[in-house]
């Protein structure tokens, strides 16, 4: 079997590439070859599509790994993506190979950034889109002999399917793209107005696009790719590109429209949608007849089988492949530059990358359990239910790369099997029906237990051990896990701290856990009686023993799941263990309940049976509005099953006449089971439901707002079962608008101000975050739109703080005071009552009652309940504290909570961007001190938010080029919360940027006085220069000098290559804002044009023949910088204060590669470098040049002598590193 192997960077969105890469494994899968797919991401769903083609057949190399097959008879590149893996693939093997370097229209398709040299010296073709293309692509430098030309096409999937020709007037029109922008909106409504039909296909949320989706349609708007396809199937194509409308695609365009790829360059552009829509209607008929009569025809024309063949013409252009060092090096800094390019969201992989313990902290915690050596003493337990031998050598590859992995494994199955995997351990097998005797044996202080088939993280014994010194009332510990999705990708089980009622609904704390030995060997476990959950009936008899504090949760990721978290849960074993083992933890703490299944497969319900039924006194407070009473009583009369109620009506002060009526027959005694009573002060919801629950006879109170209605029966009976509960104080049930969406799910705190409606407009279908919209939990908080509590507990805490909370956030206090009392609260979805949501509030003017509560409300929150309102056990600690809740948190990644006893300083630095000062003065900075366990905390890419420091509580908190005015007040905020210390870093003379520089427009025009203000906030100030520092001087007397140094980790390693072209080679690099630099050289240039070649990169004078290298990612630049192999490099500085402010990072960049400098004699690079400083006059400048060119034999030693000096004073080690520490830290 021939294969081909088709590198390409991406796949993660239905354009251009994934049209034809589809096309391509249809062609050759068809030949009977096989097809290799070697890409850096890949939408798993697209995955799918292609390896559903022909799965024996296609196979998806990750990028990680290099299992490519022994020999490739085709290469298919796209964007010149050969990752140094590729290349170094290519050169060991050095096959005979067709190569195809595939071209479209982006930058790597036509600037070609790894040069030209790379195609024309391989065998094979270069591919160009279009004639347009193919002359760009000569006129780069490549071989016009190579270039073929293969045009977007469409395949047999649209030749074959039957359509027909459409007549009369538009009804239905459909645009095909991946956004929808204004000028489409316009277009819609313009449609709409004339009952016609505008649809989006969205083609980044699609895998493929296919004939049906488009034939029912009259008019197409698309662009490129998407015209083969959509006129094979006789339907008009009306060109969208740019935001622009382009025309037709017709008889009179068609062959110049096909030389410009389709993209509408060659036609007309319009922005007006009302024009736009004109043409569409006024050219349709004859533009549809044009296209449907010409549809066999276009069949020939983008026929891709056919295409193919004629670029492969003559057919034998394989060849010997190899790249040379150098092709190798630019194709590996192109590749990284395509991926590092790539707009992502913040990926599963990423968090996890950036969640890894470093170096000096595993250190740290190593040297903590040779201390702790009790606590670190932890074996590990494999639960086997199968002999599946490659499942355990899984979870056996996984155990082999942990730290500390102790010598002895234990071995539990059903089974006296030891299989082969286990070898090389010293192996004790039990079987599972006796799992108590691994306990009484062990000699170790604790037990991991892993289901074989799992993976487990290297880090995991560290981790444990160091949540057991922080947590020694914890003797069974759960955690985060990895599972496999739907769409066998992994993804994150992030659980909730200990919730009692939660794993009483479902066993969310997972299979795998860490047992307390000692603890276990207090209890018998049901080995003999549970195949899946006898650890769940261990934890369950623990918790009755000793309390809920016992179960705790480390918030880590420690293990990967084999399979996936809802087929776990779903699994009949798990349902119907689950059942029998709450039913006999409730029988065994004398609780009588009845379990029956949940709103889930998985989940139960568990129904308290009532001692007696308790009066219910149920309080609505209310002015006015009758007609919202009315319903809420009515419903609640006619739909509650319980009977033994009362219902005390809370007036203040009503005038309405419907209202004041009802009140007297209330009065009156008419009603048997409702009283009212009148209160006529300003309203203050808190003391009038203090004052009526004095008044209330019931041992049960119910505080109900005017504007709920009852749905349900047995909605009281619901809430009864909970709250008479001795453990439990408030219980609520779930809160729904009138169209069905919750309204209320319990309050998360820790998020947002403090505390959050997280559940607020949820669709009424979905489960919410771990199904909590699905079972009984304990939560927070609950709204006292329906909150009921027993009186005598009520009374114990003092009812609402009537005097703080009049309106708002009462309730929220009120269960705080009872938590701290010790007692649960309980939400429950078995109980649903339906809410307008604040109806008295809809009159706020009338009734003086603030619409939604304010900063007051909650800075009155906080002053009482602090750090109370830092953390929700409910909400994981690294999910985000704002936006889109119960979402990763790329902003809390990066850091780490203080080891124990806090022995290092607690750092969290806040960096604005990843290159340039973020990475020299932020980033770099604090790995180095961390990596020499100088400092701990972690990095946070932003500004950090006030909970996030909360959370961290931080001893120094860095800012960097902060000048904002809201900068102020935040500092305030986080002196409320922490006691850190906050400093600002600057490395500008920010208050008066040059007239050339590009951010100077960009600067708000109160930038000093801002720029004050937070200098007035902070404790002290970290500047980059001395210049600097005395230019600041009036603003802060503590200002501190951490001059640049290099990370060795990105410099230390590079050194250009010396005279490598035929005249010597002279640079210079730069961005945006360094135009009034490059300015100066400008006339030298045109001086020195025949005499060097001149190489430039970041930015290109006007008007000058050089080789021009484009910016890359920050993190490839010291590579790429490096692989200009300049001989000689020019650093000029336009002289002005701003300049004279600024540090010698530039010199220490191309220097420590080796490459001599000339530069500008200023105050930044008068630093004792060997460079050679000029002024800025042309004829210094030249004259210097022509030295350093006349003597190129020195020019190397000059380099080396530069490079020398910059390794041992300017890198981030040592004396460099001290003055970092101290810059930082106080003193």
């Amino acid at each position: 079997m021939k294969n081909i192997l088709i590198s390409i960077d991406k796949l993660n969105e239905y354009d251009m590439f994934v049209s034809e890469v589809i096309d391509i494994v249809d062609n050759y899968v068809e030949k009977g070859w096989g097809v290799d797919i070697y890409t850096h991401t890949c939408k798993s769903s697209i995955k799918n599509i292609i390896s559903n083609k022909n799965p024996a057949n296609i196979t998806f190399i990750a990028q990680d790994f290099t299992d490519f097959k022994e020999k490739y008879d085709a290469l298919w590149v796209y964007r010149g993506y050969i990752p140094e893996k590729l290349s170094t693939y290519i050169n060991e093997h050095h096959q005979d190979i067709n190569v195809y370097f595939r071209h479209f229209y982006e930058y790597s398709d036509l600037y070609i950034p790894y040069g030209c040299d790379v195609e024309n010296d391989s065998p094979g073709i270069s591919i160009a889109l279009s004639e347009v293309s193919q002359h760009s692509l000569e006129k780069k430098g490549i071989d016009s002999a190579r270039i073929k030309v293969l045009p977007f096409c469409s395949n047999k999937q649209y030749f074959e399917y039957p359509s027909a020709l459409k007549t009369g007037d538009i009804e239905k029109v459909l645009y095909i793209g991946s956004n929808f922008p204004s000028v489409m909106e316009d277009l819609l409504d313009e449609l709409k107005n004339k009952n016609k039909s505008l649809n989006w296909l969205d083609t980044s949320e699609v895998e493929n696009i296919y004939p049906e989706d488009i034939c029912s349609y009259d008019v197409v708007i698309c662009k490129e790719f998407m015209v083969p396809k959509v006129l094979t199937l006789g339907v008009p194509v009306f060109i969208f590109n740019e935001n622009k409308f382009h025309g037709y695609i017709n008889d009179s365009n068609f062959h110049e429209s096909m030389r410009h790829h389709f993209s509408g360059d060659n036609l007309t552009a319009v922005a007006d949608a009302r024009l736009a829509w004109n043409v569409i209607a006024e050219e349709l008929a004859e533009t549809r007849i044009w296209t449907f009569n010409n549809k066999e025809n276009l069949k020939k024309t983008f026929s891709f089988e056919k295409a193919v063949e004629e670029i492969n013409c003559p057919a034998d252009r394989t060849g010997k492949l190899s790249f040379t060092n150098k092709q190798v090096l630019a194709l590996s800094i192109h590749a990284k530059s395509l991926t590092e390019n790539e707009e992502k969201d913040y990926l599963l992989t990423d968090w996890l990358k950036e969640r890894e313990i470093s170096e000096a902290r595993k250190r740290s915690l190593l040297e903590y359990a040779s201390i702790f050596r009790e606590q670190a003493n932890i074996g590990i337990v494999i639960i086997c239910d199968s002999t599946d031998e490659g499942s355990l050598a899984l979870t056996i590859k996984s155990l082999r790369c942990m730290v500390g992995m102790p010598d002895t494994l234990y071995f539990l199955s059903e089974k006296e099997i030891l299989p082969s995997v286990f070898s090389e351990y010293n192996l004790k097998a039990h079987l599972y029906n006796d799992i108590n005797s691994i306990f009484e044996e062990t000699n170790h202080n604790s037990l991991l237990f892993i289901t074989a088939g799992d993976e487990v993280n290297s880090n995991a014994l560290l981790l444990l051990f160091e949540y057991s010194i922080r947590h020694p009332e914890v003797l069974v510990c759960y955690f985060d896990e990895l599972a496999i999705n739907e769409s066998k990708n992994d993804s994150l089980i992030l659980k909730p701290d200990c919730n009692v009622d939660l794993l009483r609904s479902y066993p969310y704390i997972g299979r795998n856990l860490l047992i307390n030995v000692n603890a276990a060997k207090t209890v018998r476990v049901a080995g003999s009686t549970y195949q899946k959950l006898t650890l769940l009936d261990l934890t369950w008899k623990l918790i009755e023993i000793k309390g809920p504090a016992i179960l705790g949760r480390l918030p880590e990721v420690i293990t990967k799941m084999c399979i996936g978290w809802d087929a776990w849960l779903n699994s009949e074993h798990i349902i119907t263990e689950n059942k029998r083992v709450v039913s006999e933890h409730l029988s065994r703490i004398g609780i009588q309940a009845n379990i029956t299944e949940g709103s889930l497969n998985f989940n139960q319900n568990i129904e308290y049976i009532l001692p007696y039924h308790p009066l219910v006194s149920i309080i609505i407070i209310t002015r006015d509005n009758f007609t919202l009473l009315n319903r809420c009583i009515e419903s609640l009369l006619q739909n509650t099953r319980y009977l033994n109620y009362e219902i005390v009506i809370a007036d203040n002060g009503s005038v309405d006449k419907d209202m004041l009526f009802f009140l007297e027959k209330v009065e009156a005694g008419i009603f048997s089971n409702i009283s009212a009573l009148r209160m006529n002060a300003e309203f203050n919801f808190s003391l009038i439901a203090n004052q009526a629950s004095r008044e209330a006879k019931g041992e049960i109170l119910l505080f109900l707002d005017n504007d709920t209605e009852i749905i349900q029966s047995q909605w009281l009976d619901v809430l009864l079962q909970q709250v008479m509960r001795p453990e439990v104080g408030l219980v609520g049930p779930r809160l729904e608008y009138y169209d069905g969406r919750i309204q209320h799910g319990g309050f998360i705190l820790g998020v947002n101000d403090g505390v959050e409606n997280v559940f607020d407009g949820y669709n009424s279908a979905e489960p919410g975050y771990l199904f909590y919209l699905n079972n009984v939990r304990n939560v927070s908080a609950l709204s006292s739109s329906c909150l009921m509590i027993r009186k005598n507990v009520f009374d114990e805490v003092g009812g609402f703080s009537d005097d703080v909370f009049k309106f708002y956030y009462g309730d929220v206090d009120l269960a705080l005071k009872l938590t701290q009392q010790g007692y649960l609260h309980i939400w429950t979805p078995y109980a649903r009552v339906k809410h307008m949501g604040g109806g008295s509030r809809l009159f706020d003017k009338k009734f003086k009652v603030k619409a939604c509560p304010d900063k007051e409300d909650i800075e009155n929150l906080k002053s009482l309940w602090g750090e109370k309102l830092f953390s929700d056990s409910s909400y994981h600690p690294h999910m985000s504290k704002s936006g889109k809740l119960f979402t990763l948190s790329p902003r809390t990644a990066r850091t780490q909570a203080a080891l124990p006893g806090r022995p290092y300083p607690v750092v969290l630095a806040n960096h604005i961007n990843w290159f340039g000062c973020g990475n020299h003065r932020i980033i770099q900075p604090f790995k180095a001190l961390e990596a020499h366990s100088q400092i701990e905390g972690g990095l946070n890419y932003g500004i950090a938010e006030t909970l996030e420091v909360a959370q961290l509580q931080p001893d120094v908190i860095l800012m960097e080029l902060v000048t904002g005015p809201a900068i102020p007040e935040l500092i305030s905020e986080y002196r409320k919360v922490c006691s850190a210390k906050i400093i600002v870093e600057y490395d500008d003379f920010l208050i008066n940027l040059p007239v050339k520089n590009d951010l100077k427009s960009r600067l708000p025009k109160n930038l000093i006085k801002n720029f004050r203000r937070v200098m007035e906030s902070v404790d002290w100030v970290v500047v980059s220069t001395n210049t600097l520092a005395e230019a600041y001087s009036s603003y802060h007397d503590d200002i501190r000098v951490a001059h640049n140094r290099l990370a060795e980790h990105q410099w230390g390693h590079l050194k250009s290559e010396k005279l490598t072209g035929k005249k010597i080679r002279v640079g210079w690099a730069g961005g945006n804002s360094h135009r009034g630099d490059l300015d100066i050289l400008k006339p030298i240039i045109k001086h020195f044009q025949n005499e060097v070649e001149w190489v430039f990169m970041g930015m290109k004078p006007d008007g000058v023949h050089c080789e021009y290298h484009p910016g890359v990612p920050f993190d490839l630049y010291p590579e790429k910088l490096a692989s200009l192999n300049l001989d000689l490099a020019l650093v000029p500085l336009e002289i002005n204060f701003f300049n004279e402010c600024k540090s010698n990072l530039r010199l220490l960049e191309i220097g420590t590669c080796g490459v001599p400098i000339i530069a500008t004699d200023i105050e930044p690079y008068r630093c004792g470098l060997p460079v050679t400083l000029v002024s800025n006059k042309f004829k210094d400048w030249v004259s210097a040049i022509q030295e350093h060119i006349n003597e190129k034999n020195w020019l190397e030693k000059r380099g080396d002598l530069l490079r020398n000096e910059i390794h041992q004073k300017w890198y981030l080690r040592e004396s460099g590193l001290d003055e970092w520490r101290s810059a930082w830290l106080p003193k």
